[in-house]
């Protein structure tokens, strides 16, 4: 299933009940899932649990994982938890540049 159909099937759910469905395997993860080696591992109303395993592929020039991979889970797990309490097809707002 590519990601645009993903996204329309789990609007019709609610943020959990589409959360646990990518869990079981229903949906597939977001892209940066994957090119950053995370995954949604726990999900309940208002919370979210990421686990990851950082490669060389996102180490820093110094040769450590890059801060971008903690503050890219703490986004994940910020999303995640608050779309947990969503409704179906809920809405987000765009802003637009004139």
């Amino acid at each position: 299933m590519d990601a645009q159909t993903a996204a329309r099937e789990m609007m019709a759910l609610s943020g959990i009940e589409g959360l646990r469905a990518m869990m079981a395997g229903k949906f597939p993860p977001p892209s940066i899932s994957t090119t950053m080696g995370f995954w949604l591992s726990e999900v309940s109303e208002g919370y979210a649990l990421f686990e990851g395993e950082p490669s060389d592929r996102i180490l820093n020039p110094m040769g450590i994982v890059h801060g971008g991979f903690a503050l890219t889970l703490i986004d994940s797990c910020c999303g995640c938890a608050g779309h947990s309490c969503s409704r179906p097809a809920w809405a987000t707002a765009r802003s637009k540049r004139k």
